[in-house]
């Protein structure tokens, strides 16, 4: 679907807030916004930054397909939905850094994931290749799967008591979060090489 392309200065700002911001799929990307800033200013309460990172993930899956279907996909939602993905992805990555400190996991994909954003700054409304968009929902998946390791203790206490081995469920979703993880490196080089090579 083609995206729809206006000018504030041509269609008066009233017109163009309608037409270009207002919209749907914009409403539910700042979801992504509000629980990026709940990632930023709550990261040591597991159970929080987890819910936090669900639904921002949960918003990202949702908002294109809306904007196709309300056949409202706008200059600026294409641009918004960009500069949240990035900020929601830093989110994530602090509130992780927060709860397993520095490790070879955090460190490494901490190298790899900053550079790809800091080039995403040179290119920030470059169309997003196939291998950018797998790579973005392997990131979005794995940040709540291993908060949600950190918060399983707090939550499976409250739904469960003692009556499930809840360490063990805590470990296997940390190391499948960062499994995940370790996978979406492989496209984040596939998306490097598609800027460099279509830049």
């Amino acid at each position: 679907m083609s995206v729809m392309t206006s000018n504030p200065l041509q269609m008066g700002f009233l017109s163009y807030l309608r037409s270009e911001v207002c919209t749907i799929a914009n409403a539910i990307t700042s979801v992504r916004l509000i629980c990026a800033l709940a990632l930023y200013a709550f990261p040591e309460l597991a159970a929080v930054a987890f819910l936090a990172a669900l639904i921002g993930a949960v918003s990202d899956a949702i908002d294109g397909p809306v904007a196709k279907w309300t056949r409202r996909c706008t200059s600026f939602g294409k641009r918004f939905d960009q500069w949240v993905d990035w900020f929601f992805g830093i989110a994530l990555m602090y509130a992780i850094l927060v709860h397993d400190r520095f490790t070879v996991n955090t460190i490494s994909l901490t190298v790899v994931i900053g550079a790809y954003m800091l080039l995403r700054l040179r290119v920030p409304t470059a169309d997003t290749s196939s291998a950018a968009r797998i790579k973005t929902i392997l990131q979005f998946t794995a940040g709540p799967v291993i908060l949600s390791g950190h918060a399983a203790p707090e939550i499976g206490q409250f739904l469960f008591g003692d009556r499930i081995e809840i360490p063990a469920i805590a470990s296997a979703l940390w190391y499948a979060g960062y499994a995940i993880v370790w996978t979406s490196t492989l496209w984040t080089w596939y998306s490097f090489r598609d800027y460099f090579v279509h830049p």
